[in-house]
């Protein structure tokens, strides 16, 4: 839940306490009504609408219409609002009383008429129109939003400057996806606390050298006297005795394979040495990267879905829990398959042979690591709602006119506690994790010009990629290029998250043809400072072993697949270069798969060929992962 939406209007201080206002819920939970309801004769196209479930039931629609036989089909028009409110698509029309202050439903034409026909012929809902049965005369197909109505007609009314196109509401069909964008997330469920632990304001510098030591940079920490004489000096001597019987006791369990034990007491000897830091007794010492130093600091401000420091941690419990722990148990190495992955295992010749020529295909792809997992646990959750877009500003055109309107975020109506639902769903399914070849990436990196690329043996790519990254914000606001802005620029993180992101989506397409799962049940995670990813099986129902069976029989074709150049051409043609390289027909997947809401993708940087879209028109090309210059 990274960003608040902001509704119209001067707000006072907000503050949502997630902890009491919100409870996880199961979605069997929802519950599902009717709606909208509102009716039209097929017949004289005569409106008839109810205000509840309960008031149909009571006065059902009648079975003759005026003159003849009704035929009754509802409407699935209905009017939206970026402040979060839909409502039927009636003539009824909501009006500010300038005398109270409230807002109330005219429920009559002018002529006292209450009976509207929609002339809804035209496909444009800009040509559709109410007529009063009374006096014939037409209205325009237009709502106000209430909420909106309340809060900007007052200030309009004193000169403000906010107008109508703020306060009208949109018709939009209610099967499309302007009506209902679900705010949602997922993640692997960790046994390890430590990945969310760290990320708090006052651990901040375990955080720093906990990262400093996955990526390698060098670290100086302050000798074990010198922190023994401190803590002694502060009259905590017997502390220190149980810090290091605690430390003693994690290392002789990790040593003896009882990794939950290790874990127990390691935490325990955290705590003591938290305390330590809090009261600045002891220190850590230093790290040798300013930059990253820096970061550490500035990452609190960072929009969470993207934070790399986060998901390095996330991933470095990941591959520790999920593939190195099990290994060989519900973890397989694709070249050190099982039976269950291969038949070639029980024929030392016939595996030798599976080994090369997996190898092979695997090294043109880029991969250094391709691991399949079985009952990877995943938790994805929906916290809220908007309507009109799925991002916090949006856009409307009026008359030539660009007006930007604020989005607002909205929570599930409360349930009979009192508090939201958020609704969880865990699953435990087949994934494969992917890990490409560091020194691929680099030479592709500094191939395509991108500046500040680390030579090698002298820094990691994930190391760079914190002391180099920018907020992407939570919706990668900077690489949505729009008409007559200036490009962002060519940077390492912005590269390399595409280049895993259109990896990624490229494995979900090659995988949905080749295992029977449609592309919208394969949901991804990426990683992208550790320069991995995990493409997994979505769905709650019983998994069928799909993915390892896809790759018992079809691997080969799997992996191919995933390195054809015909299969990174678009049937748009040059129309899909010029946007970026990325659009439904090819490399894109469904909002509810995509983690970044299709953004940071490009055919490009796989295939070759022009710049995303989000550069500047003068930047060169891009030259493809695929290409045979970069197969080490």
């Amino acid at each position: 839940m990274d960003n608040v939406f902001i509704p119209p209007g001067p707000q006072d201080d907000v503050f949502v306490d997630w902890t009491h206002d919100f409870v996880p819920t199961d979605p069997k939970k929802i519950g599902y009504v009717p709606w909208p309801l509102l009716y039209q004769c097929s017949v004289c196209r005569v409106l008839k609408e109810f205000g509840s479930v309960r008031e149909q039931v009571e006065h059902p629609l009648p079975t003759k219409c005026r003159d003849h036989r009704s035929r009754w089909r509802q409407v699935d028009v209905v009017f939206a609002h970026w402040s979060g409110d839909i409502q039927p698509l009636s003539p009824w029309r909501f009006h500010y009383n300038e005398k109270s202050g409230e807002v109330s439903q005219l429920r009559s034409c002018q002529c006292g008429g209450t009976e509207f026909r929609l002339l809804n012929k035209s496909p444009s809902f800009s040509e559709w129109a109410f007529q009063c049965l009374t006096c014939s005369g037409l209205r325009q197909v237009v709502q106000k939003d209430k909420h909106s109505l309340t809060i900007l007609k007052p200030l309009m009314d004193a000169g403000n400057d906010h107008e109508w196109a703020e306060i009208n509401m949109l018709p939009v069909s209610y099967r499309a996806n302007s009506v209902h964008y679900v705010q949602s997330g997922r993640f692997v469920i960790l046994r390890d606390p430590r990945p969310s632990e760290l990320m708090t304001a006052d651990r901040r510098e375990e955080l720093l050298h906990e990262v400093a030591r996955l990526h390698g940079v060098p670290r100086r920490p302050p000798p074990e006297q010198q922190l023994e004489a401190a803590v002694r000096d502060s009259g905590l001597g017997e502390k220190w005795d149980e810090w290091k019987e605690y430390n003693q006791l994690a290392q002789d369990a990790a040593t003896s394979g009882r990794l939950p034990q290790s874990q127990k007491y390691q935490r325990l000897a955290d705590e003591i040495m938290r305390e330590w830091l809090a009261a600045e007794i002891v220190s850590l010492g230093e790290v040798d990267s300013a930059e990253l130093s820096r970061q550490a600091e500035a990452q609190v401000d960072w929009a969470r879905r993207f934070n790399p420091f986060q998901r390095t941690l996330e991933h470095a419990a990941l591959r520790h829990e999920h593939v190195d722990e099990k290994a060989g148990i519900t973890a397989f190495d694709v070249l050190f398959p099982d039976k269950n992955l291969s038949e070639a295992s029980d024929s030392p010749a016939r595996l030798a042979d599976y080994k090369v020529e997996t190898g092979d295909l695997l090294c043109k792809l880029g991969l250094s690591k391709l691991v399949l997992i079985k009952g990877l646990p995943i938790c994805e959750y929906t916290f809220g709602y908007t309507r009109v877009s799925a991002t916090p500003i949006h856009t409307r055109e009026v008359n030539d006119r660009k007006i930007p309107v604020p989005v607002r975020l909205n929570a599930f109506p409360p349930l009979k506690n009192g508090k939201r639902p958020v609704y969880v769903l865990q699953q435990a399914n087949e994934a494969f994790y992917v890990r490409l070849d560091e020194e691929r990436v680099r030479a592709w990196l500094i191939a395509n010009g991108v500046p500040n690329v680390p030579a090698s043996g002298t820094h990691s790519i994930g190391a760079a990629y914190l002391e180099q990254y920018r907020d992407f914000g939570p919706f990668l606001e900077e690489y949505r290029k729009r008409i007559g802005q200036p490009g962002a620029v060519r940077e390492l993180p912005a590269y390399v998250y595409m280049l895993l992101h259109t990896l990624a989506h490229q494995m979900v397409h090659a995988m949905a043809e080749t295992s029977g799962l449609d592309s919208d049940g394969i949901g991804e995670l990426v990683y992208p400072a550790d320069l991995a990813f995990v493409v997994y099986r979505k769905g709650m129902t019983p998994d069928l072993g799909h993915l390892s069976a896809m790759w018992r029989n079809r691997h080969r074709e799997f992996l191919r697949m995933m390195g054809d150049p015909r299969r990174l051409r678009c049937g748009s043609g040059s129309l899909c270069d010029a946007r970026g390289g990325a659009c439904p027909a090819c490399v894109m997947l469904p909002d509810v798969t995509c983690t970044a809401s299709n953004q940071l993708l490009s055919r490009a940087v796989l295939a070759g060929g022009r710049a995303p879209m989000w550069e500047e028109q003068t930047a060169p090309w891009v030259e493809g992962w695929l290409s045979p210059t970069f197969i080490l």
